[in-house]
């Protein structure tokens, strides 16, 4: 990755017009040559954001009681090439609609339980679906979304079931855990290392006994693990959704494995690049007050296109920025830079529901917004 940064770095610059005054021929081995330069200022990484706000619908009857509530995502995926990044976007919504219809089913059980006099258990309204993804690592190479579809309709409570998506950002291609191994001798190795992972969980929530039996299966082709695992920036995560192995009460349980454990078993391009640390702080000005030049990237968060816009920016650079709403991430970044910005539009009564936080001189910082 080195030797590929400072190729494409010396390639950037003899673009840019770097300029030195020739060599003297006559020169001696005593001489002293003088060669100026003048540098552009280079972006350290393209910029690379993804903003996944939510989309609420209410179906309400005519007396006003409230009968169903659905909330669904859309995708905006900043990145210089346009192709990947309307591939992955339509991969993300096409699977939004997929899980819509499992949403519509319980809005028309919602509708006919209002409607029937016969019912002999008054229903539990408003009934619900949600269906949110949440980023876990974004960079030039990968996007990972790890989240939960939800559905009430009556009852003690709701059921949800882990859900993810991950995608190569060279390509645009999905990626499954086949297709991020260095080959199949590999999964043995990483059964092992999920199942040591799995047990020192084991002290801190409640697991049945035969979850290793469950691992087993999974890892022999009776069930399969392609879809259920996402990265995050400090590992790759197998999850597991209520009753899968533990009880409900145990929730969906999320076993990490370090990356400095997978050498040999995943490729090495799905390991996060080497990173500096930045030690900027972000500012939060409204649209009309902020400093932008025709040269400024922007990346966009759209949560109200009626709102008002603001505009974060970094005087040193930050890194894993994310803006959250009502504690969900909506907004992920891997490294905003000088040069950069993000644009907000919200109106004014969810801007106390926003949260910004990334992270400088390695560690994190959490900023409200104004």
């Amino acid at each position: 990755m080195k030797k590929l940064f400072i190729f494409s770095l010396a390639l950037i610059l003899l673009l840019s017009g770097c300029r030195k005054t020739e060599t003297p021929q006559d020169t001696t081995e005593t001489e002293t040559v003088t060669i100026e330069t003048s540098i552009e200022t280079i972006r350290p990484r393209p910029l690379v954001a993804v903003s996944v706000p939510a989309t609420k619908e209410t179906e309400t009857a005519e007396d006003g009681t409230i009968l169903f509530h659905k909330t669904t995502q859309h995708i905006h995926l900043t990145m210089a090439d346009s192709d990947v990044a309307e591939k992955v976007s339509l991969d993300f919504l096409n699977r939004i609609d997929e899980f819509s219809s499992h949403g519509e089913q319980i809005r028309q059980t919602a509708i006919a339980e209002f409607n029937n006099p016969d019912s002999e258990i008054p229903p539990y309204f408003p009934y619900e679906y949600g269906i949110r993804y949440e980023p876990k690592r974004i960079d030039q190479g990968i996007l990972s979304f790890f989240g939960s579809e939800i559905s009430y309709a009556g009852g003690i409570h709701p059921d949800y079931h882990c859900v993810s998506a991950n995608y190569d950002l060279i390509t645009g291609e999905t990626l499954t855990l086949g297709s991020i191994l260095t080959h199949e001798n590999a999964l043995p190795s990483l059964k092992a290392l999920l199942l040591a992972q799995l047990n020192k969980l084991k002290d801190e929530t409640q697991l049945f006994d035969s979850y290793k039996d469950t691992i087993n299966r999974r890892f022999e082709g009776d069930e399969s693990f392609d879809e259920d695992w996402f990265f995050t920036t400090t590992g790759l995560c197998f999850y597991f959704s209520p009753y899968e192995i533990g009880p409900y009460s145990s929730g969906s349980i999320i076993a990490e494995i370090p990356y400095e454990k997978l050498t040999g078993i995943i490729a090495d391009e799905f390991f996060p690049a080497e990173r500096e640390l930045a030690e900027g702080s972000i500012s939060i000005t409204a649209y009309a007050d902020a400093a932008l030049s025709d040269e400024t990237l922007i990346a966009e968060l759209i949560l109200d296109p009626e709102g008002e816009s603001y505009i974060l920016q970094t005087d040193k650079g930050v890194l894993d920025l994310t803006i959250q709403c009502d504690n969900y991430t909506v907004f992920a970044m891997q490294q905003l830079a000088p040069e950069d910005a993000v644009l907000v539009k919200v109106n004014p009564e969810t801007t106390e529901n926003l949260t910004v936080i990334y992270q400088s001189n390695g560690a994190p910082v959490s900023i409200p917004f104004p």
